[in-house]
């Protein structure tokens, strides 16, 4: 019996093994000491997403 590698976009679930993905180390620093949250796999297109809403939520908090 062989193993099976499956590897799938955290927010959509589609299939991206052997396809192109991205991935994100997400850090949470909180009083001096930093915490580091399991890699989160995305496909292109929830990649695209994400980047734009990180901008979009960065230049609305640039404003306040």
């Amino acid at each position: 019996m062989g193993k099976e590698t499956r590897v799938t976009c955290d927010s959509c679930g589609v299939d991206v093994f052997s396809k192109k993905y991205f991935t994100l180390n997400v850090r949470k620093v909180a009083h001096g000491k930093q915490t580091i949250n399991p890699l989160i796999y995305l496909c292109p297109k929830c990649f695209r997403e994400t980047k734009l809403a990180l901008l979009l939520f960065g230049t609305e908090a640039a404003e306040e």
